[in-house]
């Protein structure tokens, strides 16, 4: 008895498991237009096409060959590049300055106008003073005090105070960028003028931007907004000093859609997940 043959098919591969075409830099777009037999100027005009324009498909590309667009649909998932400022960018050095290198070839912004915000994560502090898309530089400080820093920032035991603003003042040196320091204001916890002036001692023989942060109101987190008062007060012994210093001004707190405010309420209502993070 002869057994009935049996394939396997081999299942269509669909535009879902398809690599976007995001995650290529110009130079790797240059070199994919070259292997399929185009010019490598087609890369610089692919990359226009995907972070300059509003189109929707490989097939919109009209300056494009028709083969070279369905060469493309054939081998990436198109989509627009979407970023999003969750986690510590630093810790993920390769894949954050991979964007940098997109934002300034493909898109064509200076280094000068782009900004990595860092709970101060010190490997990759001291990456970013030896690359070449050296971007400005904000630091997530919130206390100028070591023992309630790291109340706020668990991360300065790892990494305290002083070791931290030593790799500041060295990407300042080796850059020439001003530092800015994030600074969220939480009441009766880092709002003291007293906290303000020891702000100050640390950072005035600097070049650095002090951006304070009044925070946004949530029912489910054991800080509260500091008053106004307190921030203006907190605000005037820095600016008196002669360091720069601004007042960020939140959007969206009144109808509960300013920064932290969706996430944290939408995770209120659900089991939360523990999420590794640096000791």
């Amino acid at each position: 008895m002869i057994a009935p043959i049996t394939t396997t098919a081999t299942p269509a591969v669909t535009p879902v498991a398809l690599p976007p075409i995001t995650d290529l830099s110009l130079t790797s777009l240059r070199q994919v237009v070259t292997e399929l037999g185009h010019p490598e100027y087609r890369g610089d005009q692919i990359a226009a096409w995907v972070y300059r324009s509003q189109i929707g498909a490989f097939d919109e590309m009209s300056n494009l060959p028709k083969s070279l667009r369905q060469a493309l649909a054939d081998r990436f998932r198109f989509g627009a590049l979407a970023l999003e400022g969750m986690g510590e960018p630093l810790i993920n050095y390769d894949a954050t300055m991979g964007a940098v290198a997109l934002l300034v070839d493909a898109v064509g912004l200076g280094v000068h106008r782009l900004t990595v915000s860092t709970a101060g994560w010190l490997p990759g502090m001291s990456r970013l003073i030896e690359d070449k898309y050296a971007v400005r530089l904000a630091v997530s400080l919130h206390s100028p005090d070591d023992a309630l820093r790291t109340t706020l920032v668990p991360l300065n035991k790892r990494f305290p105070l002083a070791t931290l603003l030593e790799a500041c003042w060295e990407y300042q040196a080796r850059t020439g960028r001003r530092v800015t320091f994030e600074y969220t204001l939480l009441d009766g916890v880092n709002d003291t003028p007293a906290l303000a002036r020891d702000l100050v001692a640390l950072v005035r023989r600097h070049d650095v931007h002090i951006n304070l942060i009044p925070m946004n109101p949530v029912a489910y987190l054991p800080f509260g907004a500091s008053r106004p008062e307190a921030v203006e007060e907190f605000h005037r012994i820095i600016r008196e000093s002669g360091v720069i210093c601004t007042v960020r001004r939140e959007m969206g707190r009144d109808i509960r859609a300013a920064c932290g405010q969706l996430r944290t309420e939408l995770q209120g209502r659900e089991p939360v997940r523990a999420t590794a993070g640096p000791a």
